[in-house]
């Protein structure tokens, strides 16, 4: 008789992962960190779309720096800095000149 066969996120082709990354990433894109941890074919297929688009939110000086230096060291750690399309900064930072008149 027939048996049944098996099929696997690993056994797929990387095209058909990237296609459910993809559908992940625009129902709700905080899911894309979690598929991208479920097997190595998975994060091979969202890493593209988990580094596409980056967006920094600011309050202070401090905190930019921070982050820049936090986005620095992840795209050197996962060799990601080649997908990365657009970065995008939001937030409002006051600056301490005094202003004369």
């Amino acid at each position: 008789m027939g048996g049944t066969t098996k099929i696997t996120m690993p056994s797929l082709p990387l095209e058909i992962v990237q296609q459910i990354a993809d559908c992940v990433e625009t129902v709700h894109r905080p899911s894309l960190f979690a598929f991208s941890l479920a097997s190595k074919a998975c994060h091979r297929a969202a890493t593209f779309l988990i580094f596409w688009r980056i967006s920094i939110m600011i309050q202070d000086r401090e905190g930019l720096q921070r982050d820049a230096g936090r986005l620095v060291e992840a795209l050197l750690r996962t060799d990601s800095a080649r997908h990365v399309q657009s970065i995008t900064i939001k937030g409002a930072i006051r600056l301490n000149k005094k202003i004369t008149m």
